[in-house]
């Protein structure tokens, strides 16, 4: 049997090498504050704090699936996207609360300025609803697809 810590280790490295697969082929600014923003970033003062959260979000989409269907794989993407569209909520927050960022780093808005910010947030969501159709590439049927990403954009 598999304990909480395997499982919950297990989902972050699964959801954790989605992201930085929809990510890889994606290069200039606007890529460089969402890396920045999962504490990707080469910078002295990446983002560290969002990086090592336990990934709530998707470890409950996954729990769900796998519950549901018993293979945990076919939740990944969308996984990923909640994790994504949860990124550009935080992005947007931080600009309307004036938030600078903590003692580990500043964040987007702050270092960036918010408009460059709000794109970057605005780039997360569309990153979330196309890590959603990448779900198509798990046997999930397109009214699968379709039907998560209503509840994502009524959400």
């Amino acid at each position: 049997m598999i304990s909480t810590p395997e499982i919950l280790s297990r989902n972050r490295v699964a959801v954790d090498n989605e992201l930085k697969d929809i990510l890889s082929a994606r290069t200039g600014i606007l890529y460089d504050m969402i890396n920045y923003q999962f504490g990707w970033s080469n910078e002295e003062h990446a983002r560290k704090s969002v990086q090592e959260h336990n990934r709530l979000r998707s470890n409950l989409c996954i729990a769900v699936c796998e519950a549901i269907c018993g293979n945990f794989k076919k939740s990944i993407s969308g996984a990923a996207a909640l994790e994504l569209i949860h990124n550009f909520s935080l992005v947007h927050d931080d600009v309307q609360e004036g938030r600078p960022g903590d003692e580990s780093a500043p964040t987007l808005w702050w270092r960036w300025g918010p408009a460059q910010a709000i794109n970057a947030g605005d780039g997360l969501h569309t990153l979330g609803r196309l890590a959603l159709l990448r779900l198509n590439n798990q046997s999930v049927t397109p009214a699968v697809t379709m039907k998560a990403m209503n509840i994502i954009d009524n959400a």
